[in-house]
């Protein structure tokens, strides 16, 4: 809900990005509806609390927070298998090693 909220927000404030056929705009808008869960995820106490107790520190690791869109990564991984989604704990994980590139740059075929 927090992600689609996201999405929303930045339609305010942007309405063209809705219609663009940039991939940057398109990456952008998907970032930006992303950050808005997660800083909606921390708004809630035990939610935080739970956050740093499994962190235990200021460790770089897969969390209950940087996890995005559990249910629905499950669900793909139940009805589509391994193939279609690497992890079923998740859709994406916010915690990952993915650097900027242009998107001309990349394979067309990737995930």
């Amino acid at each position: 809900m927090a992600h689609e909220t996201g999405h929303a927000v930045l339609d305010i404030y942007q309405p063209g990005y809705w219609s663009s056929v940039d991939l940057e705009t398109a990456s952008f808008h998907e970032a930006f509806a992303d950050c808005s869960a997660l800083l909606t995820t921390l708004t809630d106490p035990s939610v935080r609390k739970a956050f740093l107790e499994e962190m235990g520190g200021a460790s770089r690791k897969s969390n209950l927070v940087s996890r995005l869109a559990e249910a629905l990564g499950r669900a793909i991984y139940d009805n589509y298998g391994p193939g279609a989604n690497s992890d079923p704990t998740r859709l994406r994980d916010a915690n990952n090693s993915f650097r900027y590139a242009p998107p001309e740059s990349l394979p067309a075929s990737a995930p």
